[in-house]
């Protein structure tokens, strides 16, 4: 092999690296710029989750206080039958006291109810958002508001209470969401 012959290996070789070098830094580019727009496109997903996520929640407390408030106000003008007669009429007698109040707030009762039934499909619809876990536990926590409210209406927990005042007895299960449960679940 001559001189001029190693030179010209020795050209074709080196342009041969230099081109797989630069060919591999391309598709590396194309990778890495791949990767960071993912990294954006989840990023922004992620925030939009969030605001999802609080949105549902938000509202399901508004539904939450609503129906505390409808039970107060229906707990002011609520008249408990005088003392004196035997314990189960007075019973008896206050829980038709209260049922009588529900129905003539009927107008309240249906808005509730139509609430309820728009957060029901509200959370079926941001699904997609919440993901399975949160909406399970949005659609439990809606269920469990939605008994106590219907629990309420009925008047079957009122209870004789201290010195003769009887009261309305009310639970919900809380399906609480924290931060770091909504941040390991995104």
């Amino acid at each position: 092999m001559s001189f001029t012959e190693q030179i010209l290996l020795s050209f074709v070789d080196k342009a041969l690296l230099g081109g797989i070098v630069a060919l591999g830094g391309f598709y590396a580019t194309r990778a890495i710029e791949a990767y960071r727009a993912k990294q954006i496109l989840r990023t922004e997903l992620t925030k939009q989750r969030v605001l999802q996520i609080e949105d549902v929640w938000k509202r399901m407390l508004e539904i939450e206080a609503l129906c505390d408030s409808f039970r107060k106000s229906i707990a002011k003008t609520w008249i408990q039958p005088a003392i004196g007669q035997p314990e189960e009429t007075r019973l008896q007698e206050s829980r038709e006291s209260w049922r009588k109040l529900v129905i003539s707030k009927k107008d309240a009762v249906d808005e509730i109810n139509v609430k309820f039934d728009g957060m029901a499909l509200s959370i079926q619809r941001d699904s997609f958002w919440l993901g399975r876990n949160l909406t399970e536990k949005a659609t439990a926590q809606l269920a469990s508001i939605r008994s106590a409210f219907k629990i309420a209406l009925t008047g079957d927990t009122i209870k004789a209470g201290e010195a003769g005042a009887f009261v309305l007895e009310t639970t919900i299960t809380k399906h609480g969401i924290d931060v770091d449960y909504i941040m390991a679940n995104v």
